[in-house]
């Protein structure tokens, strides 16, 4: 039977904020025109050192819905955990401060999340670089997943993958569960035991989230240490699978490959790379 959408359901939107000031308009203006209007916005200034906190603050004195935190530095995870211990809505959906979202996302993922009974609704995205936008995980039908359908989709990243922000989650997932603090490539740490939770995952086909490549952003830049975290992201969603779901493991071999030779690439390409990180890189290579 399908369930209608009641305008008492809250969705928590959280938003980590660190120096984005020529972008923070623009997310914040996406988020607000929502065709969903019962949402929360909460906005957790993660120590910013340019105008994004006053920023914050001016929004805040405009609509009702927005809340502002101003913390320490921690990164996006924390400021991530910081907003989900906060979010009073029974839903919670994040959106990076450099990206926007289409006016009705959160009214179509909350919609198929609760006509297929889901517990996490995905949606398609598009890639905006150089005035170009690139439809990545779409498609024209909507889809629902076991669990472990789901996590083969991530493994395969043709219709889902690990980002956190094109999402809408039943807020309970994360009894217990955070984002890992002070580590990049923060999102697929956590993913596969958010799918393993559900009942079923719902994908909307249609592109929602619009996905700012900044040349700038720690997704495309150079290799550094910080790097290394990866590597044991990867160890780590072996474990699990192989436990949990070990049919899937073929899969992950070809995810695994696929992001050590991301790895590989991003040496090769940091200046004297191969040279600093030599032990990185026999690592990788050998695996």
């Amino acid at each position: 039977m399908n369930k209608k959408i009641e305008m008492n359901e809250l969705i928590s939107i959280v938003v980590p904020v660190y120096n984005v000031e020529k972008y923070l308009d623009r997310c914040v203006e996406s988020i607000l025109v929502q065709s969903y209007k019962n949402i929360e916005v909460l906005l957790v200034d993660d120590g910013s050192t340019d105008s994004s906190g006053k920023k914050c603050d001016e929004w805040q004195s405009k609509d009702s819905r927005i809340s502002v935190f101003h913390k320490k530095n921690g990164g996006i995870s924390d400021a991530r955990n910081f907003g989900i211990e906060r979010a009073a809505g029974q839903f919670i959906g994040f959106v990076d401060s450099d990206d926007e979202i289409s006016p009705y996302m959160y009214e179509k993922l909350l919609n198929n999340l609760l006509e297929a009974d889901s517990d996490i609704a995905c949606c398609g995205r598009f890639e905006a670089k150089s005035g170009k936008n690139k439809k990545r995980f779409a498609s024209r039908h909507n889809t629902i997943y076991k669990p472990g359908e789901a996590l083969k989709e991530l493994l395969l990243e043709k219709r889902i993958d690990c980002a956190a922000w094109d999402k809408l989650y039943k807020k309970e997932l994360f009894n217990n569960i955070k984002f890992p603090v002070g580590e990049i490539n923060e999102d697929i740490a956590i993913m596969p035991q958010l799918f393993s939770r559900c009942r079923q995952i719902c994908h909307v086909g249609e592109p929602l989230y619009y996905y700012y490549q900044n040349d700038s952003s720690i997704t495309r830049s150079n290799y550094d240490a910080s790097r290394r975290v990866c590597y044991q992201h990867l160890i780590n969603l072996r474990q699990f699978i192989d436990s949990e779901y070990p049919d899937l493991h073929s899969y992950y071999m070809n995810y695994c490959e696929v992001i050590l030779l991301t790895l590989l690439r991003k040496i090769e390409n940091t200046p004297n790379g191969q040279a600093v990180y030599a032990e990185d890189y026999q690592l990788y290579r050998t695996r």
